[in-house]
C-alpha cells in the first residue's frame, strides 16, 4: 500500500512544458523560460556552417539522440525529455545552442546542460 501511494505521489509530481523552437537566430533566445537553458556558443572548427552542423550531429550520435530537424545551419535533436537546438551563425562563426525539457520530474535526472556539455566536449575533441 505504501509503495502504491509513493508511486502515485511521484507520478503526480511532473511538470509539463511547451517546447518552443524555430530555425532562426531570434528563436535561440530562452527569454527567461523555466524549462530553457542557453549554452555557451560553440566556436567554429570547420570553415562552413554546414560542416559544423554535421560535426555536432556526429558528436551527438553516441548519446542516442533522435534528429527532429536538420538543415545547413540548424539542428534540432531530442533525447528522452530533452530537446537541443543548434544554430550556426556564419557572421559570428559560432554555433548557438539552446536546451529545453518537455517535463520536469521530481526525481528525474534529465538535464539539457549535461547533454550540451557532453556534446561540446566531443565536438571540440573531434571524438566521433
Amino acid at each position: 500500500m505504501r509503495l502504491l501511494v509513493l508511486a502515485l505521489l511521484l507520478s503526480s509530481c511532473v511538470k509539463t512544458y511547451n517546447i518552443s523552437g524555430g530555425s532562426s537566430l531570434a528563436d535561440m533566445d530562452c527569454q527567461e523560460k523555466e524549462n530553457c537553458v542557453s549554452g555557451m556558443p560553440f566556436k567554429y572548427l570547420a570553415p562552413s556552417t554546414e560542416e559544423n552542423i554535421d560535426m555536432i550531429e556526429k558528436a551527438s550520435k553516441k548519446y542516442e539522440v533522435v534528429i527532429i530537424t536538420k538543415n545547413e545551419n540548424y539542428l534540432h535533436l531530442k533525447k528522452n525529455q530533452i530537446h537541443l537546438e543548434f544554430f550556426a551563425d556564419p557572421q559570428t562563426k559560432e554555433v548557438l545552442v539552446k536546451g529545453q525539457l518537455e517535463q520536469k520530474k521530481l526525481l528525474g535526472n534529465d538535464s539539457p546542460e549535461k547533454l550540451i556539455e557532453k556534446i561540446r566536449f566531443d565536438f571540440f575533441q573531434k571524438n566521433f
